[in-house]
């Protein structure tokens, strides 16, 4: 059950890009978009929390150097101009996934205020949408 939760979940994250394409167009579209664009945004780090504590750990993008030296051809420093061969070293930025093992119980208490925080978004957000349809309506 909890794996069919989260699928869910993930596609409804994939569909909100798809919706703010659409919103671009239509304002009723974009009106409903901004009344649940918060709650899509909750329902994500309620998701990626969720998947820390089935792991253990958060995983976070850590940028690391990773060095390499061949051969160039082109301008030494100093702007002359190299003819010919010459070793040279290059530094080239990589964006690895780090692993950290995460504090369960503070996992714990964030998922339940993010689930609180979501039941409040989600009255509000209902409210938001239904003032949209009542300003836009459906044409049709």
């Amino acid at each position: 059950m909890r794996g069919a939760k989260i699928r869910i979940m993930r596609i409804a994250l994939a569909l909100i890009p798809l919706a703010l394409v659409v919103a671009c167009t239509d304002p009723r579209e974009a009106c409903l978009s901004n009344a649940v664009e918060e709650l899509s945004t909750v329902d994500a780090l309620i998701l990626e929390t969720e998947q820390a504590l089935e792991r253990g750990y958060r995983t976070y993008p850590t940028n690391t150097g990773r060095a390499s030296v061949g051969y160039c051809i082109g301008n030494r420093s100093g702007g002359t101009v190299a003819i010919g061969l010459s070793l040279c070293n290059d530094v080239r930025p990589q964006i690895v996934d780090k692993p950290v093992a995460i504090d369960r119980a503070e996992e714990q208490r964030k998922l339940e205020d993010l689930r609180q925080t979501r039941a409040r978004l989600a009255l509000r957000s209902e409210a938001e949408a239904s003032a949209c349809r009542a300003r836009f309506p459906a044409a049709g």
